[in-house]
């Protein structure tokens, strides 16, 4: 038996006990209230198959009123579970190593220059952490699933997952933290696509939020809007300086940027001056190599450098790295999903040589 299968074999056995008879009279009158019989036995089943306690509210059910194929309205349970859940169920398969991001975006293209200056293109810019008083419109999460060459990506977007009130406006998590809340839903989106068979038949609250859109209309005064002069004084001014700290390759042009920043400080509202500071600080801690786990990383990317030069060449791959963007002698200053995006680049590419 393979490794991977021996563990799949013994976290399979990590489930609760089969339930007494008072355990399931209770989960029907509380946890699913209004079931019939046959939906009892499916959530008992899911719970048995997930791991997941109900008594602990890892898993519940959420009875739904909708439209079956005949057009008739019809009463069922939707078994859903929080993110938590969802780790959990990941984590007990012994195959879950754990996630890149979350990465947000404001959804804009921006220009992409060569090493010498000449525009190649356009792409979404990601940031690390999201500074910006408005709501990202993108957020993605990378799960990383052992015997998996890649990470599995997933983007959620903001207005597919917004929670509603009876106003249109966002309910009061949405409000608050728009990018924890879709971060929460690109995770769960990355998971499911990740361990599919693990998550069938179970939904995340995230991406059921929107069917139980609050009916209620919440007192919401939004917050009042700085002065045109204000906002425009500022409100470029924070985006190019968001930009130059996600954009700093390195620590001392993480630090030099930041210099430039805090000469500027009195041209930015307090919000926004605390949140380029957040940003700073995510971004240095990326920039900083001091894991094991980094440096394992260099050495395996550069393992890789080493078997691609023996068969194309040195000057093929300096040159490959050139069109990256990249200097072999500064590989170590990358962040570890730099490193991991490069290492599954050269990857493809030796597997493509060596056929």
């Amino acid at each position: 038996m393979s490794a991977i299968a021996e563990r799949t074999t013994k976290t399979a056995l990590v489930a609760h006990p089969q339930p007494s008879a008072a355990d399931v009279e209770l989960i029907k009158n509380t946890i699913c209230k209004g079931s019939t019989d046959q939906e009892l036995k499916l959530f008992l089943a899911v719970c048995k198959r997930t791991g997941l306690d109900p008594f602990a509210r890892q898993i519940y059910a959420v009875k739904r009123r909708s439209q079956n194929d005949n057009g008739e309205w019809v009463d069922a349970i939707t078994i859903q579970t929080g993110i938590d859940g969802y780790r959990l169920i990941a984590d007990r398969t012994g195959l879950y190593l754990g996630q890149l991001g979350p990465y947000w975006s404001d959804g804009k293209l921006y220009p992409v220059y060569d090493a010498n200056g000449n525009q190649t293109g356009e792409n979404l810019r990601w940031l690390e952490a999201w500074p910006y008083p408005e709501p990202p419109v993108l957020a993605r999460v990378g799960v990383l699933r052992e015997g998996f060459r890649e990470p599995v990506w997933a983007v959620a977007r903001y207005s597919s997952y917004v929670q509603t009130v009876k106003s249109g406006a966002p309910n009061k998590f949405w409000r608050q933290m728009p990018d924890l809340m879709l971060a929460k839903c690109a995770e769960g989106l990355a998971i499911r696509k990740a361990f599919p068979q693990e998550m069938s038949g179970i939904y995340s609250e995230e991406e059921m939020g929107q069917a139980d859109q609050d009916d209620r209309d919440e007192s919401f005064v939004p917050q009042q809007a700085a002065t045109p002069a204000a906002k425009t004084q500022s409100h470029g001014l924070f985006r190019e300086a968001s930009a130059a700290i996600g954009g700093a390759v390195d620590l001392p042009t993480l630090q030099k940027t930041w210099e430039r920043i805090y000469k500027d400080k009195g041209r930015f509202t307090e919000a926004e001056f605390a949140g380029l500071l957040r940003l700073k600080d995510v971004r240095k801690t990326s920039l900083t190599p001091n894991t094991e786990g980094h440096i394992a990383l260099v050495e395996s990317v550069n393992d890789l450098l080493r078997d691609l030069g023996e068969l194309v060449g040195s000057d093929e791959v300096d040159a490959h790295l050139d069109r990256a963007g990249l200097v072999r002698e500064l590989l170590d200053k990358l962040d570890e999903n730099q490193l991991r995006e490069l290492h599954a680049d050269l990857d493809r590419w030796l597997v493509k040589v060596r056929n």
